[in-house]
């Protein structure tokens, strides 16, 4: 029995290092902005200001939902599991988090071996689709690591995997229901898995798709799309000075540099192929389902969107990474060319591994530090505190891997009320280290003829 444990624990020893690796970088991430807002019961208004009460039990957990749904946003599965375990604590998640990573490998795995069974996926691998996912996912750490958005994307991707890999092995009962609670996870993967769903049904001819499970699929679709928090968040102030026009959505998405790296590698692998399908009558294996879904989702989402942000292409790219990562393996490794490939991929992720990782021990302490502040105005009773910005230090990482400083020095800020409201703070203030900031407070005059105070004059050093 021990020995099979041994052999098992072996066949799992690189699993097992990107179990620990994602751990400590989602223990060691700091909370920043969304994590301090889903910490509180949603208000019916949406303002900074009504926030004011904090989740406490599972009954308020079922109730922020409840009201996200009505005010904000549809994503009924992220939107529960993200106040869920802002509830439980940063452990607990960051314990789920790792697993969730670890599952989607392995399940990617799955998946691409049922596109193509000549892959000879090997234990090693696994370092390859982390590296390939590490470097090519423009916000991997929004994406992987920090709370709230982990849960709205890549624990919303493990779902997608796990549908595609095993929907076929279940019983119809079980597809109608994995086909409702898919509906409900986010836009992306609705997206994604309808025009999947539609292409095999309506392009590759192809009868097993359970209609009722498609059905049912609509309606969790509908659901979140047409919820009355997404309707509501559309019109909400906040979201109407946020929005962009297509031209500058698509301006934005080709000046991230990992779109074009994706691009350019998989115009490459892509033509290389047909290469070496033409003219040495090889068989090559084109993915061209994953292609061209993720492209058209791409499409899509740039159109539908109110705003270009990198984390909410996470689906789309993904399965882009996926479809290189099939061709590389049948392009050079599975043929034992450029082995050496494997080797530069492995040395490009230790020599990022040994940035990050040190910067984000420096995040770690200072929110130790802010920590510590926040001990001293509450031992003291302090209403109006200051604390460092520390955007300087924190913006050192490159933005794939970078952590975001939350407060700013505008006490009536979105995120500094927040902050106040969880601390239970009146004002809350951010300056860099060595500033000093002067406060000048108007008083309101009401008697003109007993003027004894014109301005209140506060300096915090």
């Amino acid at each position: 029995m021990l020995d099979n444990f041994l052999n098992k624990l072996k066949e799992k020893y690189i699993l097992i290092c990107i179990f620990l690796l994602v751990f400590f970088m989602s223990y060691l991430t700091p909370y920043i902005g969304d994590e301090y807002v889903y910490s509180f019961i949603y208000p019916k208004i949406v303002r900074a200001e009504n926030f004011v009460d904090r989740v406490e039990n599972i009954s308020d957990v079922f109730k922020s939902t409840y009201l996200i749904y009505l005010k904000w946003s549809g994503r009924v599965l992220p939107n529960f599991f993200q106040t869920l375990f802002l509830f439980i604590g940063k452990l607990g998640f960051s314990l789920v988090n790792s697993i969730i990573f670890v599952k989607i490998l392995e399940f990617s795995k799955d998946l691409m071996l049922k596109y193509e069974k000549r892959i000879n996926f090997k234990n090693s691998d696994y370092v390859l689709l982390f590296s390939l996912i590490w470097f090519f996912i423009p916000v991997f750490f929004q994406d992987y690591i920090s709370l709230v958005s982990s849960i709205n994307y890549s624990w919303m991707l493990l779902i997608l995997v796990f549908y595609l890999c095993k929907i076929e092995n279940v019983t119809p009962k079980k597809q109608i229901f994995f086909s409702f609670i898919i509906g409900l996870t986010n836009e992306s993967v609705v997206i994604f898995i309808n025009l999947l769903l539609l292409y095999r049904l309506i392009v590759k001819k192809n009868k097993t798709i359970n209609i009722s499970s498609l059905i049912f699929l609509w309606i969790g679709s509908a659901i979140q799309i047409f919820s009355p928090g997404n309707f509501s968040r559309k019109f909400h102030p906040a979201s109407l000075q946020s929005t962009y026009s297509l031209i500058e959505k698509v301006k934005l998405f080709f000046s991230v540099e990992q779109t074009i790296l994706i691009i350019k590698v998989l115009c490459f692998l892509i033509l290389l192929s047909f290469y070496l399908i033409k003219c040495q009558n090889q068989k090559i294996f084109i993915p061209k389902e994953l292609i061209i879904i993720s492209c058209l989702t791409l499409l899509i989402m740039l159109v539908i969107m109110p705003r270009s942000e990198p984390r909410a292409y996470l689906i789309p790219f993904y399965f882009l990474i996926l479809s290189i990562f099939i061709l590389l393996k049948l392009l050079f490794f599975e043929n034992n060319y450029l082995f050496i490939v494997k080797g530069i991929f492995l040395v490009c992720l230790f020599l990022s591994l040994s940035k990050v990782l040190p910067y984000l021990d420096t995040a770690k302490n200072l929110d130790k530090e802010r920590k510590q502040m926040l001990e001293m105005y509450k031992n003291e009773n302090f209403k109006e505190v200051l604390f460092y910005n520390n955007t300087d230090e924190l913006n050192k990482a490159n933005i794939s891997y970078r952590t975001f400083e939350m407060l700013t020095i505008n006490p009536y800020s979105f995120t500094n009320i927040i902050f106040a409201n969880y601390y239970n703070f009146d004002k809350v203030y951010s300056i860099p280290k060595g500033h000093k900031l002067l406060i000048i407070e108007m008083e309101e005059i009401t008697d003109f003829n007993d003027i004894t105070v014109l301005f209140d004059v506060k300096v915090i050093i």
